[in-house]
């Protein structure tokens, strides 16, 4: 009989054909929630990377400017963790799905998505000038990264929306 229990930890086993209650979570997630809780914990990484780099014409190297050292990437931190909390809020273990944290959800979204595109364009608008002895400072790759997960973000909660009829 106890070769027949998985076990998970000490304090819990599980009978066969049972699923932890993390897999069964995750099972109930659809498209929506999937792409919600991808873009947060994608924009939490993205987070590290850099927002511009500087290449010269021998070696290339990050510039040390980093997503988050700006205001709006810090801020993006936030709303990304916010992504999270609110992926596992519209999706609880019992239960319907609450439909009142939905237009939170959207909410953040949408300020990640403006957040994205305004540390962008002021990535771009450093971008571009050449240092005589270093080389030229290009747009990073946390630029870009960070307006994909922001778009992950409100692209899964507005079709949540959309499945719950609210839109």
């Amino acid at each position: 009989m106890a070769t027949a229990k998985k076990t998970l930890s000490r304090s819990r086993t599980l009978a066969p054909g049972q699923s932890s209650p993390a897999a069964e979570w995750f099972a109930r997630l659809t498209v929506s929630g999937q792409l919600l809780l991808f873009g947060g914990v994608a924009g939490v990484v993205v987070a590290f990377l850099p927002l511009v780099s500087l290449s010269g014409s021998v070696v290339e190297f990050p510039a040390g400017a980093m997503v988050i050292d700006d205001w709006r990437g810090l801020a993006s931190v936030v709303g990304y963790l916010a992504a999270i909390v609110l992926a596992v809020a519209l999706y609880p273990a019992q239960g319907a799905s609450r439909r009142n944290h939905l237009w939170a959800a959207v909410g953040v979204g949408t300020v990640l998505v403006l957040l994205g595109v305004w540390l962008f364009i002021a990535a771009a608008r450093t971008g571009g000038f050449a240092y005589a002895e270093a080389g030229t400072l290009r747009t990073g790759l946390g630029a870009m990264l960070n307006l994909a997960a922001a778009g992950c973000v409100v692209l899964g909660a507005v079709w949540k929306a959309r499945q719950e009829r609210l839109v």
